[in-house]
């Protein structure tokens, strides 16, 4: 204290700035401290702020590595589903394809890389079709591709040509669809385009099959009882020519009766029949191995010469003739040649396909047949003429004979396209007819006679295009529902008065009791069945009985029994009465033309059954089947017709039709039927009025006739569609062809509907239901009235009657030469004579209405004058 207070005293000012020196230190010193304070505040709030965010750092790491996992394993998925995609897409044997809005290809399949010639994506992608195919199919292309991207429409089935990297033509059917982002807007299209040329040639090749067949149908039936041999030659070379699109053809014959100009020794070939080039040269004699036609005669096989100009054969009678291409076929008569017929094509490169060929040799068949069947008949001739002197009854048989010939002459006459058309006009005015409530019972009664006399005639010519349809294997069931005990009544009705004519009993037995059984089948071809076994039974047994048996075996199975007490059938010939034209000994004698059990037996068949015989010579014989026919309930085929006819259109429906057809008849027919429920009709004569009248009224649907002066029907509906378009205006093609072949040509012209002459009511109703989606108003019928009562007639005894004799003498003289117009007014001057003779003459109608003129002449010869 002591020393403090000496430097205080000895030096004061010093002491004092030391004093203020620790002062301030001590005020530092409590700063720092407070700093420092602070300082580890600071710190541990850094330190807590650290852990926080590094807690937060932690958390969001975990969240991104399992984004990331999450990520890696979508990405594989995506990866393994994008590889199957591309998998199936090239495991695909169709074309596909993804392309841009310019129509670049953004994706393709290994098929369509194939196709195009390329390795990999890369020469591929980014291209266009100018790129891989010619410019006019690469155009085609790009502006359907356009037309997607602006109207956004798909292109669906579109059958489009396409050119593969050799070269060669080929079709696909192809179909692309627009692709659209999330907000609708088109950035591309997917297409598939399938390779069809194996289909379309399948078809080209089918077509041309038909067309064959068609026409060796057609000129079948034309040539079947043409005995004229330079006519009928004439004919198969025509045909043949047209089928194969050239004019120039030949027949040559051997030289058999020196009608040649050649008199050498030496047998020769005469050109018997020629057309176009070869007509100038009818007459010319060929010698064996001379030319192209002594070669075919020589060797008898079919030749072909694709290049005439240059082969070695050729001959110099033909040398100003530009022949390029001939093809020549063997006439046959067993294993002897008798002649050559050939085709010649004048046009460069023009060969003749193998189908064609096989076509020729077709014709040469049907030729070498002909030749056949004349020489046949030639001798047939001759023998009758002998025997004539001394055998009666033989020379009545060749006179039968020849009226049978000209009887199915007159008869294949009336099955032409022609006789559709007159036919149209009876039924359809018979239809309108009995429409009307206020016809008498007898004018009905008329009416109906009409319709059923119409339909028979439309039937017979229909089961004559059945024979062409079954020599051709396209003979096809027509199942409708009908009632089985209407047939049996009407075959009843049929055959009761021939056996009673003839002394026999007639007996039906099974389904006693029923009074109707509904069932589904062929009621058209199973009468015919019948029909032929019943003639043949009522025609070959002289006494005893005929009887028709019919027994259901369980729901749907029936076996149908044909049993006579005739003379039998040697068990040596049974199988042999079944082939086309048989005719036993017995049958030569009875008439017919040996057909009727070939088509039995087809027909059989044909619905699953097999036709058989027991008999045994002088027992009779028994012809039996067994066939399936599927019952039809009772309440459903009443439903079907419940509503009655069609009275007129329902409330709220018009029609306006325009009928165009050139026949005044068939127009009047169609728009009366159209007029009858309602409907507005426009009429026009022919093709031109027709489209004027469209242009004027635009119909609702059109009645079009095919054959038509100027513009025909189809050259009609193609103006018209052209127009207007094919979905404004319906279009319904009539015609008289019965070929399906005509009918698809038709709906592939366009038409939306096609009627085959003549045309039923119902078909014209069911056209403006289907089509126009029209409704109708029907007159009721009670389900009582369906199912009418079954009038029976009682005819009086033949033997009772006495007919004028003048009278008698024409009726057979009608019945013989067949003379169906005649027959009609004969019966109808019958009916004048009395109650028996009227009963008598419907009876007789119904035989000539069904042209059965042997059952006629049958009851004729029982009749006394």
């Amino acid at each position: 204290m002591e020393s403090k207070d000496k430097i205080k005293e000895s030096n004061p000012g010093e002491y004092e700035g030391l004093l203020d020196e620790i002062i301030e230190f001590k005020e530092l010193k409590a700063k720092y401290a407070q700093l420092e304070e602070e300082l580890q505040k600071c710190r541990e709030h850094v330190e807590e702020e650290v852990k926080k965010c590094t807690a937060h750092l932690i958390e969001i790491n975990q969240h991104l590595q399992q984004k990331i996992i999450r990520h890696r394993r979508i990405e594989k998925i995506l990866i393994k589903q994008r590889n199957l995609l591309q998998t199936l897409i090239d495991s695909l044997p169709d074309y596909l394809y993804v392309k841009s809005v310019k129509s670049q290809f953004v994706l393709v399949n290994h098929a369509l890389m194939q196709f195009l010639g390329v390795v990999t994506p890369d020469q591929i992608i980014g291209k266009t079709d100018f790129d891989f195919f010619p410019k006019e199919l690469a155009t085609r292309y790009y502006l359907d591709e356009q037309q997607i991207f602006q109207s956004g429409q798909p292109l669906v089935h579109q059958e489009e040509p396409m050119i593969d990297r050799t070269g060669n033509p080929r079709w696909s059917l192809t179909t692309k669809i627009p692709l659209r982002d999330n907000q609708g807007k088109i950035f591309g299209l997917v297409g598939l385009s399938r390779d069809i040329t194996e289909r379309r040639q399948s078809e080209e090749k089918l077509r041309r099959q038909n067309e064959y067949l068609a026409a060796l149908n057609e000129t079948t039936l034309a040539l079947m009882n043409r005995l004229e041999i330079d006519d009928l030659l004439k004919a198969i070379i025509a045909r043949a020519g047209n089928l194969l699109g050239t004019s120039h053809g030949f027949i040559f014959l051997v030289d058999s009766e020196g009608k040649g100009t050649d008199s050498s020794p030496t047998p020769t070939m005469v050109l018997r029949v020629g057309v176009g080039v070869y007509s100038k040269y009818l007459g010319i004699c060929l010698k064996p191995y001379e030319g192209l036609v002594g070669k075919v005669w020589q060797t008898g096989q079919t030749m072909v010469v694709e290049d005439y100009q240059t082969w070695p054969g050729r001959l110099s009678i033909f040398r100003n003739d530009v022949f390029h291409a001939i093809v020549a076929a063997p006439l046959k008569s067993g294993p002897n040649v008798v002649g050559v017929i050939g085709l010649g094509r004048l046009e460069v490169g023009q060969i003749f396909r193998e189908d064609e060929i096989e076509l020729l040799n077709r014709f040469a068949q049907l030729a070498s047949i002909a030749l056949d069947n004349a020489q046949l008949y030639t001798s047939a001739q001759q023998e009758l003429a002998e025997r004539k002197r001394t055998e009666k009854e033989l020379y009545k048989a060749k006179e039968a004979a020849e009226v049978a010939s000209r009887a199915k002459s007159t008869f294949l006459t009336h099955m032409s396209h022609e006789i559709r058309t007159p036919l149209n006009a009876i039924l359809g005015y018979t239809q309108i007819l009995q429409r009307d409530p206020h016809l008498t019972r007898s004018q009905r009664k008329a009416v109906n006679t009409i319709q059923k006399s119409g339909d028979h005639l439309l039937q017979l010519i229909n089961d004559i295009l059945d024979l062409s349809k079954i020599e051709a294997g396209r003979v096809q069931l027509n199942p409708t529902d009908f009632d089985l005990i209407d047939l049996m009544t009407d075959l009843s009705a049929m055959f009761q008065l021939r056996c009673e004519q003839n002394g026999l009993a007639w007996r039906v037995e099974g389904l006693e009791g029923r009074y109707h059984l509904l069932v589904r089948g062929d009621e058209g071809k199973l009468r015919q069945i019948l029909i032929n076994l019943l003639d043949n039974a009522v025609k070959f047994t002289s006494s005893g009985s005929v009887l028709l048996r019919v027994t259901q075996k369980d729901t749907s199975q029936y076996l149908f029994e044909v049993i006579d007490t005739g003379p039998g059938i040697p068990e040596n010939i049974q199988k042999t009465i079944f082939d086309p034209f048989y005719q036993g000994e017995k049958g030569i004698r009875k008439g017919g033309t040996g057909l009727g059990l070939r088509i039995s037996k087809t027909y059989v068949e044909l619905m699953g059954g097999e036709l058989a015989i027991e008999s045994q010579e002088g027992q009779g014989a028994r012809f039996f089947f067994t066939i399936s026919l599927p019952p039809v309930l009772k309440e459903s085929f009443l439903r079907e017709d419940h509503k009655g006819k069609v009275s007129r259109l329902a409330p709220g429906y018009r029609v306006r039709a325009l009928v165009v057809d050139d026949d005044p008849s068939n127009r009047e027919v169609i728009s009366d039927m159209l007029s009858e429920i309602g409907g507005e009709v426009l009429e026009a004569i022919n093709g031109q009025e027709a489209i004027e009248k469209v242009r004027e009224q635009t119909p609702d649907i059109i009645f079009m006739d095919y054959l038509m002066p100027a513009l025909d029907g189809v050259e009609t509906l193609q103006r018209i569609t052209e127009e207007f378009g094919r979905e404004k205006i319906k279009m319904v093609m009539m015609t008289a062809s019965a070929f399906s072949h005509e009918q698809d040509r038709f709906l592939q012209a366009g038409c939306h509907r096609v009627l085959t002459k003549p045309i039923r009511m119902e078909e014209i109703f069911d056209c403006l239901a289907d089509l126009l989606k029209v409704e109708y108003e029907f007159e009721e019928i009670r389900p009582e009235d369906f199912f009418n009562s079954k009038a029976t007639t009682t005819l009086p005894a033949l033997s009772k009657l006495q007919l004028p004799e003048d009278l008698l003498r024409r009726l057979k003289e009608g019945a013989e030469f067949c003379k169906i117009t005649k027959l009609k007014r004969f019966l109808a001057e019958m009916e004048t004579l009395g109650p028996e003779e009227s009963q008598l003459a419907e009876y007789l109608r119904e035989f000539v209405n069904r042209y059965d003129l042997e059952g006629l002449r049958e009851i004729l010869e029982r009749l006394q004058s």
